[in-house]
């Protein structure tokens, strides 16, 4: 493992590298735009246990808790199944609900990250993300031709855009709208363009009571060629 604690700027750090996988101490870091595009990463671990309350602790994955932009991040790494060793398989415990983020064995940490963009475009290996992201506002093109994807559990409050954000991930078949405040009472979502573009097994989960995209104002082909049905 590298110890790196005192590092803050990281992009393009390891863009295009040939290396498999990356073991980095750091606790100050606050720029990771392109850390890892088009390289051969399989996995990377960064940080350790996250205190979220007085209360739960979440084992964390890739733990980016200062940086506030996470673009380009993982773009096009075609080997990556998951930003974590020894999950290369389907096999985490993860919540379903924010508030049963406690019993998860590891969550993709972006408790302090307001744009996804783009961050893990064209990776086709990647099998399921479970993230916390409490103040995530845009998340365009952040799972952009995953065509391996086949579950996104995504925790938020705060999501605004999602233009693109799940277009051509034809492997995946759970989405909680409620969850990504797509849907509800407390939706925020305002643009919708493309977001699940050609997800042809896609599955929702949704509050049946509630079925309202509160406020949704851009929606062009949200789910053209979609073939939607409703789970439980």
């Amino acid at each position: 493992p590298i110890s790196m604690p005192t590092l803050q700027k990281a992009n393009r750090m390891f863009y295009g590298c040939s290396a498999s996988s990356f073991e980095i101490n750091e606790s100050a870091l606050r720029e990771a735009e392109s850390m890892f595009e088009g390289s051969a990463i399989r996995y990377a671990f960064l940080g350790a246990d996250t205190q979220i309350d007085e209360t739960t602790t979440i084992k964390t994955i890739t733990n980016f808790t200062s940086p506030k932009s996470l673009r380009n991040t993982f773009k096009n790494c075609v080997y990556l199944t998951h930003p974590m060793k020894g999950y290369e398989t389907d096999d985490a415990v993860i919540p379903t609900r924010a508030a049963n983020i406690s019993q998860t064995q590891s969550v993709l940490n972006l408790s302090q990250v307001t744009s996804t963009e783009s961050m893990f475009e064209g990776c086709t290996s990647l099998k399921f993300i479970d993230a916390y992201a409490p103040i995530l506002t845009t998340m365009r093109n952040m799972f952009k031709g995953c065509t391996n994807l086949g579950r996104a559990t995504l925790s938020t409050t705060a999501l605004v855009d999602g233009t693109n954000a799940f277009q051509d991930c034809t492997s995946l078949s759970v989405i909680d709208l409620d969850e990504m405040k797509i849907t509800g009472s407390s939706a925020t979502l305002i643009n919708g363009d493309g977001m699940f573009k050609n997800d042809n097994n896609l599955k929702y989960k949704i509050d049946e009571n509630n079925y309202v995209f509160t406020n949704l104002e851009l929606a062009m082909e949200m789910f053209k060629n979609a073939n939607l049905n409703y789970t439980s």
